[in-house]
């Protein structure tokens, strides 16, 4: 039985911004939040049968918590990368004249809960802490498996999409991820909340060299859904706050949110819900069933406010409701967030409100309550910005990928590669005992662009591309420096030599 390694990357970070694309992986956040990847970096190391990749994400967005899942088609050895190797390739890549620019550059449109029903279930066989990450190494046998543990684990992955897992799982791939380690929030939330994370470095076997791509492509985007949010309680209280709020048996004979004066006059409760992800200038309308018990109050009704939006619900009026009663307000989103919630103030002592069935949709008109919904708005769809893609690959031989612009190329002796980064421990990041081939690849893509992963090729030659790459090796320089002049003179010498024999002749 072959044996597919998942390693999670569930990050508790939080960002801010806007944006859409992952160029490594799926990104899969939080219900109710969406995170974006804008840019990427790599560097990949390949000795002719071990690949060693070091991602380092450039993303915005507004998650507090999101799961990173990233194929590999080796088992792979996980440690932390460093930051200061992208510094030094960059510097040691810089055109050093300004007109020299990247050719072409492309431009793409504008420890685990394991889920027993599954015959082939998840198994956690490896977990170990990497800098600032929980890493958990998993076992499955297919997609619907991985589906079931990251959804087991809180994180949304939508059911329609288990083929993209499946295609990697058939491929007897791995799976690589991680937990960013809540301890180091203290000194990673700021770098994490400008959009950056600690690079991952991942060696595995493989006779050629991959950047896995096909994951992060339009397959692995959430598509809307008519009903982004719809609560029930079954599952709790996750999500809603303020007011004093619970859950007790009434509609349906399921769990409803209950609102109680317990005894102090005109009592007042709230409880509200931040909403994300919404269409600026979309219609919505939120409804929701109202049942009261012994009830004596002012008001009761659903509210919609925030950004660009006023509107509130029809109210229910000091009255006793001895069944469920819909209430709805339809509204226009002003931006991509509004607070939903369900108000009741006045209320006289021993009074009760059971709310459920709440339901936000789009459109006008309300329709009835099935479910709650498995994912709420996370992931929209939005208008893809292109996703820059540099890639760093040291090789024995000068490297291209169709698509792409090579700006740089040149061969680089060990001791400048070992300078570029040192681990913890003060040691080179990497041993390099003869030179290697470097070749800087660019480009911007967009999600709907990346339907395959890279396959990194041989060039057709190893001439060098860039003003650093036209540095030749010490050695053949100081033979041309010296060389050249002294061969000059000794033509120049042997030339009036003969001239002067000739003459002598005659």
């Amino acid at each position: 039985m072959s044996r597919k390694i998942l390693v999670v990357l569930a990050g508790v970070v939080a960002i801010y911004g806007a944006g859409r694309a992952a160029a490594d992986g799926m990104i899969i956040p939080r219900p109710n939040f969406y995170i974006d990847e804008t840019a990427q970096k790599a560097v990949v190391w390949h000795d002719g049968k071990t690949e060693t990749l070091i991602i380092s994400p450039v993303f915005k967005g507004n998650a507090e918590e999101f799961a990173w899942v990233v194929p590999v088609p080796g088992k792979p050895e996980v440690k932390a990368g460093k930051d200061e190797l992208f510094t030094s390739l960059e510097d040691y890549t810089r055109p050093k004249y300004p007109d020299r620019t990247p050719l072409p550059l492309m431009m793409g449109i504008g420890s685990s809960r394991v889920n027993e029903s599954i015959s082939n279930p998840v198994t956690v066989i490896e977990s170990k802490q990497v800098d600032i990450y929980d890493i958990a190494v998993l076992e499955a046998q297919n997609g619907a498996a991985l589906r079931e543990w990251l959804v087991d684990n809180g994180f949304e992955y939508p059911a329609n999409k288990d083929f993209l897992l499946q295609y990697y799982v058939n491929k007897n791939w791995y799976f690589v991820a991680a937990k960013v380690n809540t301890q180091a929030l203290g000194y990673a939330e700021g770098s994490l909340r400008e959009g950056h994370a600690t690079p991952l470095s991942m060696t595995f076997l493989s006779s050629q060299i991959i950047y896995p791509l096909k994951i992060s492509g339009p397959g692995s985007k959430f598509s809307e859904a008519q009903i982004p949010g719809a609560w029930g309680w079954e599952k709790g209280l996750a999500g809603w706050t303020g007011g004093t709020i619970s859950t007790d048996e009434a509609w349906q004979g399921t769990k409803s949110l209950k609102h109680t004066n317990s005894g102090k006059a005109e009592a007042y409760y709230l409880s509200t819900y931040r909403m994300t992800g919404l269409k600026t200038g979309e219609q919505y309308v939120l409804s929701g069933y109202l049942k009261g018990a012994s009830a004596s109050f002012e008001t009761a009704k659903l509210r919609v406010f925030g950004t660009g939006v006023e509107e509130e619900s029809i109210a229910v009026y000091d009255t006793q409701i001895s069944d469920w009663k819909r209430v709805s307000v339809a509204f226009i989103a002003g931006g991509e967030s509004v607070t939903l919630s369900l108000k009741v103030d006045k209320m006289q002592p021993g009074s009760t409100v059971y709310w459920d069935g709440v339901q936000l949709e789009r459109g006008s008109i309300p329709t009835a309550f099935e479910k709650e919904t498995e994912t709420m708005i996370s992931q929209p769809v939005r208008n893809q910005a292109n996703v820059q893609m540099v890639l760093y690959v040291l090789a024995q031989h000068k490297k291209y990928v169709p698509g792409f612009g090579t700006e740089f190329a040149g061969n680089v002796q060990p001791k400048v590669i070992e300078k570029w980064a040192y681990d913890d421990e003060g040691e080179p990041w990497m041993k390099a005992s003869k030179k290697t081939y470097l070749t800087k690849l660019t480009r911007y893509m967009s999600v709907n662009e990346m339907t395959d992963d890279l396959v990194i090729r041989e060039a057709d030659d190893n001439s060098p591309v860039g003003e650093s790459g036209t540095t030749l090796d010490s050695t053949v320089k100081i033979g041309l420096v010296l060389g050249v002049p002294l061969l000059a003179e000794a033509l120049i010498v042997g030339y009036v030599w003969y001239s002067y024999k000739r003459k002598g002749r005659k």
